[in-house]
């Protein structure tokens, strides 16, 4: 139908989360440091953390807080970042899984040396 013809031109930058979410591409972290030479995190899936690094890919404009004011993602586009495996929702774009996680479920984000 209609509907399947869009999502099939569907790009990633044509997406923007709302509120809080950020859409994330995840790569396993052992790949990550495998390719870049990033540090491996203990492994702790047993505990339900499991971690993986990602590059986002969009972001949200953020919460309005009770006093009215919006509060902005900690992240932006191009940031690598560490967040669990379990966070969010899977999102499928085009045969490509994507993560759509809140803000806060986001770690840490790996500061780049040109900023």
């Amino acid at each position: 139908g209609v509907l399947s013809k869009l999502l099939r031109r569907v790009r990633p930058e044509m997406i923007r989360p709302i509120l809080d979410r950020v859409l994330v591409f995840p790569v396993p972290v052992e790949e990550t440091q495998r390719d870049s030479g990033l540090i491996l995190l203990p492994d702790n899936s047993v505990n339900g953390y499991e971690p993986l690094y990602g590059l986002v890919m969009a972001v949200g404009p953020g919460i309005v807080r009770s006093d009215g004011l919006r509060r902005p993602p900690e992240v932006k586009e191009g940031d690598i970042v560490l967040f669990n495996k379990y966070s969010g929702d899977a999102v499928v774009l085009n045969g490509i899984g994507y993560r759509a996680v809140k803000d806060s479920d986001i770690y840490l984000r790996v500061e780049n040396e040109d900023e």
